[in-house]
């Protein structure tokens, strides 16, 4: 049975990687092309050394493809579980691929402010480039909203700062608008009619 072959693989890899990563690494990819095998080793590795996981990802043939997209998350997640969301930023920030850093980027936003909204957003607005401060801030507030729509919407409608004002005014209302159209249409219906004001 193909199936449980490859459930005992990965259970054997689970013990090999706590005894000798560096050597399950190595065969992991020569097993042929089903990214499990190495996906095992880093869930492995990511538990005691994020970093080396993440450089060992970064090996993957096809590194930008989605599994690779999957392994990283899968390793910040792992880093940012405990609610250490700047420690997993920071782990994040030391990426040579520009695309993987701000796609991880973007996801930590938008889960740390499930997690903590208030934290996620001082760290978002402190942000100092304009387009990436824009962007996470739509990330927050869409994690935001999950948690709180109407909180994470009157925050928005707060800031005095114009882009990310309506950055994050937009992601609210869009998120809770698929979750209670009516309750954000009779929100929406009562804020002053003020361009700044427009999801």
């Amino acid at each position: 049975d193909g199936a449980l072959a490859t459930r005992l693989t990965e259970a054997v890899l689970k013990g090999w990687t706590t005894r000798d990563a560096p050597s399950a690494w190595a065969w992991a990819p020569m097993a042929g092309t089903d990214p499990r095998y190495a996906l095992s080793v880093l869930a492995g590795v990511a538990r005691t050394e994020p970093e080396r996981a993440l450089r060992w990802a970064e090996q993957l043939p096809h590194a930008d493809g989605a599994h690779f997209q999957a392994a990283c998350w899968s390793i910040v997640q792992s880093v940012a579980r405990d609610g250490s969301y700047e420690k997993a930023l920071a782990l994040v920030a030391g990426r040579s691929r520009s695309d993987a850093r701000a796609g991880l980027t973007e996801r930590l936003a938008e889960d740390w402010a499930r997690y903590d909204p208030a934290a996620a957003t001082v760290w978002a607005l402190g942000v100092t480039d304009n387009r990436e401060q824009a962007s996470l801030a739509w990330n927050v507030a869409r994690g935001w909203a999950e948690r709180d729509p109407r909180e994470a919407a009157q925050f928005a409608v707060t800031l005095s700062q114009s882009a990310e004002r309506k950055e994050m005014l937009a992601s609210a209302v869009t998120v809770w608008s698929q979750n209670d159209p009516d309750a954000a249409g009779a929100w929406l219906s009562r804020l002053p009619a003020q361009p700044e004001n427009d999801p």
